[in-house]
């Protein structure tokens, strides 16, 4: 038996853009374009947050981690033994809805 997927369950399509967010922090967003979707995981290339080479672009697979948000760390990044404590390789990133992000910076949600 299939269980039903609620209402607001985050399904980004192939091609669509969605925000990519640094530390997990809507406000630290850049936009991702998908390349491609499972329901437990999602590929997204993006420009990792104010990162020393401005031309550098990524492509990460983040699993899902609830049913609204996908997440994991760009390896060989970040901060090093603090991040490795928390159990991250890298930086941490969320991949969120690019319209429920955008609603809410603009304060209309």
């Amino acid at each position: 038996m299939s269980k039903k997927k609620k209402k607001d369950y985050f399904e980004p399509k192939r091609g669509s853009t969605v925000s990519v967010c640094y530390d997990g922090k809507i406000g630290r967003a850049v936009d991702g374009l998908v390349t491609a979707y499972a329901d437990e995981w999602v590929e997204v290339e993006f420009k990792p947050w104010a990162h020393e080479d401005e031309d550098l672009v990524v492509k990460v697979q983040f699993d899902r981690r609830s049913d609204n948000h996908f997440g994991g760390d760009l390896k060989g990044e970040g901060e090093g033994g603090i991040m490795r404590m928390l159990g991250c390789d890298g930086d941490w990133y969320s991949v969120l809805d690019k319209d429920y992000v955008d609603r809410v910076m603009s304060g209309d949600w």
